[in-house]
C-alpha cells in the first residue's frame, strides 16, 4: 500500500483531530499533534497540559524537573502539567507527540480523578513499549492518516480517544493500575445490577435505600453512582424506565391505561399521566392513538 509522509499525516491530525473526544466516562481536548524525524534539543520549559511523546528511533535524554532519563527507541515519556522539562539528543530523535487536556465537566468524577493521577506519576518514562497498546494505537493512527485511502474521520476520532485513554494505564504504577481497575469494575458491576433490579421490578415500589441494601452499599453511595455515571438522580432514572416500559405496553397491547399504570409501578392514573407526559411529551392516551394511526397508515 502506498503511504504519504508522516509529516503530512500529522498535518491531517492537526486539521481533523484537534477537538474534544468524548467517551462514556472520560473526555479529552486535543491541543496539537507533532512529529520531528531528527529532534535534537529544546529549551527548558513547562506546559499547563499533558504532552506525551513516543520515540520511533534514535537516542537521547529527557529531563523532568531535576531527574535525567535515557531515551531509546520504543520509549514513551510524559511532560506533566507545571513540571519543567527538556529533551536533548546528540544525533537526533525520531519523535511523535500529542498535547491534550482532560475535560472535567464532560468526564465522570472517578474517571477524571484517576487520570489526574498522571500529574504525580513516578513513571515519567516507560522504555521498551513497542508491544504496548499505546504503541499499537499510535501506529494504527499514523497508518490511517498516511494511507492514500484513509478511514473516515469518525474512526480517526475513536482511535484518538482510545490512544489518549491508554496513556493512563501506560504511565500508572502497578498499585494504581490495580486500584483503578478494581474501582472501575466495582462501579460498573454495581450500577449494572441496580439497573437490572429496576428493570425487572418496575411494578413494585422502588426505593433508593432498598436497592442499596440489596447491593450491600449505602444509599448515598448508590445515589452518587447514578449522578456520576448516568448524569441523573435515582428518581429520574426510575421514572425514565417506567415511562419506557409503559410506551412498550401502550404500543404492543390493548390493556387499559389503568393497567399500564399498575404494571409500571405508578400509584395512580393521574400520577402516571403526569410523569408519562413529562418524559414522552404527550399523555398516554394520545401516545396510543398516535401509534394506532401510524400503524393503520
Amino acid at each position: 500500500m502506498v503511504h504519504i509522509p508522516i509529516s503530512e499525516g500529522i498535518s491531517i491530525l492537526n486539521q481533523t483531530a484537534v477537538v474534544r473526544t468524548k467517551g462514556e466516562n472520560l473526555s479529552f481536548k486535543v491541543l496539537y499533534w507533532g512529529h520531528h524525524p531528527q529532534h535534537l534539543h529544546n529549551p527548558i520549559h513547562k506546559h499547563a497540559f499533558y504532552e506525551i511523546c513516543y520515540v520511533r528511533d534514535g537516542s537521547g535524554e529527557y529531563m523532568d524537573y531535576k531527574h535525567i532519563y535515557p531515551l531509546t527507541k520504543g520509549t514513551f515519556f510524559v511532560s506533566r502539567p507545571g513540571i519543567s522539562h527538556q529533551i536533548t539528543s546528540q544525533h537526533g530523535l525520531d519523535l511523535v507527540w500529542v498535547a491534550f487536556e482532560v475535560v472535567p465537566e464532560a468526564s465522570t468524577e472517578d474517571a477524571y480523578q484517576c487520570y489526574q493521577y498522571l500529574a504525580n506519576t513516578t513513571n515519567v518514562v516507560v522504555p521498551h513499549s513497542e508491544q504496548s497498546s499505546s504503541a499499537s494505537l499510535w501506529s494504527t493512527l499514523l497508518m490511517e492518516t498516511t494511507s492514500v485511502h484513509p478511514f473516515h474521520r469518525e474512526t480517526t476520532l475513536h482511535l484518538v480517544h482510545a490512544l489518549l485513554a491508554s496513556f493512563y494505564t501506560l504511565f500508572s504504577d502497578k498499585q494504581e493500575k490495580e486500584r483503578a481497575v478494581i474501582s472501575h469494575s466495582n462501579i460498573s458491576t454495581l450500577l449494572h445490577q441496580a439497573k437490572l433490579y429496576i428493570r425487572d421490578n418496575l411494578e413494585r415500589p422502588l426505593r433508593l435505600d432498598d436497592i442499596a441494601g440489596y447491593l450491600h452499599i449505602s444509599g448515598r453511595h448508590l445515589s452518587r453512582l447514578f449522578a456520576n455515571e448516568l448524569g441523573c438522580n435515582f428518581t429520574q432514572y426510575v421514572q425514565q424506565e417506567r415511562a419506557k416500559q409503559a410506551k412498550h405496553y401502550l404500543r404492543t397491547t390493548d390493556i387499559s391505561i389503568k393497567e399500564v399504570a399498575e404494571l409500571t409501578g405508578f400509584t395512580s392514573v393521574h400520577y402516571f399521566t403526569r410523569v408519562f407526559k413529562d418524559q414522552i411529551g404527550v399523555p398516554p392516551a394520545a401516545f396510543r392513538s398516535k401509534e394506532e394511526e401510524e400503524h393503520e397508515t
